[in-house]
């Protein structure tokens, strides 16, 4: 055995003193990235926050919009008739089923 190696204290070569070299090359790179993002506009609606809250989705429910327009009251009225016809055929369904079992 070698007595020039002091046991159990073995610096890793691979590692660096925090705050050298690279962590100022990875400040710069950030610092150049934020400005860079600045001074570009986004690069598309969802980007630029339009994820669903902006005035074209509202555009759909105003007068601005072109074509037919269904007021929010009728479609749940509809809808919730299209369940109970539905609801309604099943239960026809199954009277009909044991009379004709009999």
């Amino acid at each position: 055995m070698s007595s020039s190696k002091a046991s159990g204290t073995v610096k890793n070569a691979g590692s660096s003193a925090p705050g050298g070299p690279k962590s100022q090359i990875r400040r710069r790179a950030a610092a150049e990235k934020t400005a860079k993002d600045s001074t570009t506009g986004p690069a598309g609606p969802r980007a630029a926050g339009a994820d669903g809250s902006t005035p074209t989705l509202l555009k759909l429910y105003s007068d601005e919009a072109t074509g037919f327009k269904v007021d929010p009251v009728v479609v749940m009225v509809l809808s919730v008739g299209f369940i109970a016809s539905v609801f309604a055929l099943h239960i026809v369904a199954r009277v009909l089923k044991n009379f004709a079992s009999e």
